[in-house]
């Protein structure tokens, strides 16, 4: 049931909170709902209605808070009413950076709605979640007495984060917590309308922000055409023409051209324009335009792996380090053979023996593949065969005696 104080997202020892959102089982009515009783009714409404308007649009959702105890009563009423999953970023400018919308508010903290998952969004995250469940409970990798302690959550746990000085609130698309932990030490990600800038960064704020509690992030990024084209082609587009203006600069001061370094700059630039109105093909790279000429609503599937380790620096200090084993990997429509390896080593949990440090689960990427096929390939939904419309619908006919003896409680053997 919800209540109206905050959310305690932190235990009395400071400890980070996984704050856990119904099942579809659970949830209550909506009339059941009581409103937070330090926010506002109308604003609570507001925030109702941009959520339901803007799941049509598919683009994230941003609403002002005062501050992160408020996010809490809001992001939790939002989820209970309409589950809604929210995001919390500590500035204006932080949300413009990785979601690439802004806010025009006087209010730092900003609530972000992200958008509705589809259903192949959730299949997915639940089939990843799936693969890395079976491999790390085979026996060679799972301690005998261990089968059960291993606990999944498919977008209803919410990550508390603390990074670079700001707190977040992040709901990964799927988790693995061990029995009795709070905080998951693997996040799944499915990125479908968020870019590949956000999703990285919110990659480093989980593994990061939660101390290295979670030690492993997967993200397969499901690019639809415009979006390959504007994390993808468009930068590469925009790096290749930088280093065209720079190689003409230096060729402008090479022949001698006078001038400041502005003017010999602007002359750089307009000598590129001019070459790319000829040869508008210069920036053009082959290989992206035949992704994009492929049909579909998905042009291109990728895969990411990362991972954090302490590393021991010159001076003895220890350092948390985020390296990624697995570089954004196409898995679809071509198939990948690679895979990634969990290892006891890097969960480090404490009740592991120590002979097992060096045990390791793999998962490979080869079923994903034919998932993410299955899914973007399947045939439309089959409905069974309708009458003609010429067919005419006979009235209901009256009910007879014995519907009436039935139904009605009057046994004759009764009446005898």
């Amino acid at each position: 049931m919800y209540r109206s104080a905050p959310l305690n997202t932190h235990d009395a020892e400071g400890h980070l909170k996984v704050l856990a959102g119904p099942t579809p089982e659970q949830l209550p009515s909506p009339l059941s709902i009581p409103s937070p009783a330090s926010i506002h009714k109308a604003h609570l409404d507001e925030a109702v209605d941009a959520v339901l308007r803007h799941r049509v649009s598919g683009e994230p959702v941003t609403i002002s808070v005062a501050s992160a105890e408020e996010y809490d009563s809001v992001a939790t009423y939002l989820w209970y009413k309409v589950r809604a999953r929210c995001e919390l970023y500590p500035s204006r400018s932080r949300l413009v950076k990785t979601l690439g919308c802004s806010v025009s508010t006087s209010k730092d903290w900003v609530l972000a709605v992200m958008p509705a998952p589809s259903g192949t969004h959730e299949f997915l995250a639940n089939f990843i979640i799936s693969e890395i469940m079976a491999a790390v409970q085979s026996p060679s990798f799972l301690a005998a007495a261990w089968p059960r302690t291993v606990d999944r959550s498919t977008g209803r746990a919410s990550v508390s984060c603390e990074y670079r000085g700001e707190r977040f609130e992040i709901r990964p698309d799927g988790s693995l917590t061990f029995r009795d932990y709070e905080v998951p030490w693997v996040v799944v990600e499915v990125a479908n309308s968020e870019s590949t800038a956000h999703i990285q960064e919110k990659m480093w704020t989980y593994m990061l922000g939660t101390l290295g509690v979670i030690r492993y992030g997967v993200c397969l990024n499901m690019f639809t055409r415009a979006k390959f084209n504007r994390d993808i082609v468009q930068p590469k587009q925009h790096s290749r023409w930088k280093a065209m203006v720079a190689v003409e600069i230096r060729r402008l001061r090479n022949a001698g051209a006078g001038g400041s370094e502005v003017t010999i700059k602007k002359q750089a630039v307009s000598n590129i324009a001019r070459r790319l109105r000829k040869e508008p093909d210069l920036l053009c790279d082959p290989e992206d335009d035949l992704i994009l000429q492929r049909p579909g609503k998905y042009v291109l599937v990728t895969i990411s792996v990362f991972s954090s380790e302490l590393t021991t620096l010159p001076d003895g200090t220890l350092q948390r380090r985020l390296s990624s084993p697995v570089p954004a990997t196409p898995i679809w429509p071509q198939q990948s053979v690679a895979g990634f390896s969990i290892r006891w080593k890097d969960i480090n949990h404490p009740d592991l023996r120590e002979e097992m440090l060096l045990t390791e689960a793999f998962i490979s990427f080869d079923r994903l593949h034919s998932m993410v096929n299955n899914e973007f390939t399947a045939p439309p939904t089959a409905t069974w065969q309708r009458d003609s419309v010429d067919i005419s619908v006979a009235p209901p006919s009256p009910a007879s005696s014995s519907d009436i003896d039935i139904f009605s409680g009057d046994d004759s053997d009764d009446a005898d």
